[in-house]
C-alpha cells in the first residue's frame, strides 16, 4: 500500500447548531504543484550539479565538510483557506545510520523562487537550488535574504521505517505560512553528522512528505451561507469543491453536505466524503 509525505493542521472549533467539530487538511507533495526531492555538495562522492528529483528518497546529510545533501520540499496550499494553527509534517525514513539527530528547517521566503523543478530539464541542483550561495565543495551557505530560519525536528532513534512528525512548537509552520501570499511554500531541510533518508512522492511503499491543516471554520464561514442560498438555488452558479484526504466525516459535515446536495441537487460531487477545503464559484 502507498503512503505519503504531507502536512497537516489540525483545529477543534463550534460549528453550526453547536454541535464541535474536529478536522484536519493533509497536503501531500504529490498535490498540485508539490516536490520532494534532495541536492548534495560532496567533496568526492555526489556531484553539485547533479539532479535526484526522480529518486524514490530525500537524502540529509552534513558531514563535517565531507558529504553534503540537503532536502527540499514544496507543498501546494493554493485551495486552502483555514487558519494553519497547529501545522505539522510527516515524513517517513527509509535508512538511519544513527537516529537522534536535529534536523535544521528554513523556509523560502522569495517566493519568485517557489517554482524549482524537480527533475527533468532544469532540474534543481545544488549549484541551482533556491536558497543557497555559492560554497566550497562540502559545504553550504544560506542565503539569509531569501530564507527563514522555521524550526527544527528530530529523527527518531528507532530503526527505519520510522514515521516522523514534527511538533508544532519546534518547527513553526503556521508562523510561517502566515507570511505566504502564492499558496507555494519550499522548505530546505539540514540533516546531521550521519544520513537520514526520507521517502519521497516516488517511493511505492513508503509514506511521503504530508503537511496537514485544521478545518472547522469551513463550517462556520459556509453553512449559513447556504441555508441562505437554498430559496435561490435555481439562480446559483455552479460551484466546485475541492478535494482533500478521504475519511469519516464529522456530524456537522454531514449535515452541511446534506444542505448542499439542497442547494445543488443535480451537480457532480468531487469531494470524497465532503472532506474539501472550501468553496468558490467555479
Amino acid at each position: 500500500m502507498k503512503k505519503i509525505v504531507c502536512l497537516t493542521i489540525f483545529c477543534v472549533g463550534l460549528g453550526m447548531l453547536g454541535l464541535v467539530a474536529q478536522a484536519e487538511i493533509s497536503r501531500p507533495t504529490d498535490y498540485g504543484l508539490g516536490a520532494d526531492t534532495y541536492v548534495a555538495n560532496d567533496i568526492d562522492s555526489l556531484s553539485p550539479n547533479a539532479n535526484f528529483g526522480t529518486e524514490n528518497r530525500m537524502r540529509l546529510r552534513n558531514n563535517s565538510n565531507n558529504r553534503l545533501r540537503i532536502a527540499y520540499v514544496r507543498f501546494d496550499l493554493r485551495d486552502i483557506l483555514v487558519d494553519p494553527a497547529n501545522a505539522y509534517v510527516m515524513f517517513e525514513t527509509t535508512y538511519m545510520k544513527s537516529g537522534g539527530k536535529i534536523v535544521d528547517v528554513y523556509g523560502l521566503t522569495d517566493e519568485s523562487l517557489d517554482y524549482w523543478v524537480e527533475s527533468g530539464t532544469g532540474g534543481i541542483t545544488f549549484n541551482t537550488a533556491p536558497g543557497l550561495l555559492p560554497a566550497a565543495a562540502g559545504q553550504w551557505v544560506r542565503d539569509e535574504t531569501r530564507t527563514v530560519s522555521v524550526g527544527t525536528f528530530q529523527t527518531s532513534s528507532e530503526a527505519a521505517p520510522v514515521i516522523l512528525t514534527s511538533n508544532p512548537a519546534d518547527l513553526d509552520l503556521a508562523g510561517f505560512i502566515a507570511t505566504d501570499t502564492n499558496g507555494l511554500i519550499t522548505l530546505l531541510m539540514i540533516g546531521g553528522d550521519d544520513e537520514t533518508e526520507i521517502a519521497t512522492k516516488e517511493h511505492d511503499t513508503y509514506i511521503w512528505p504530508r503537511r496537514w491543516f485544521c478545518r472547522t471554520r469551513m463550517i462556520l464561514w459556509h453553512a449559513p451561507m447556504i441555508l441562505f442560498l437554498l430559496p435561490i438555488r435555481r439562480f446559483l452558479p455552479v460551484w466546485t469543491c475541492w478535494p482533500g484526504p478521504t475519511r469519516n466525516p464529522t456530524i456537522p459535515e454531514k449535515l452541511l453536505r446534506a444542505m448542499c446536495t439542497l442547494a445543488q441537487p443535480n451537480r457532480t460531487w468531487r469531494c470524497p466524503i465532503m472532506d474539501w477545503s472550501f468553496w468558490r464559484p467555479a
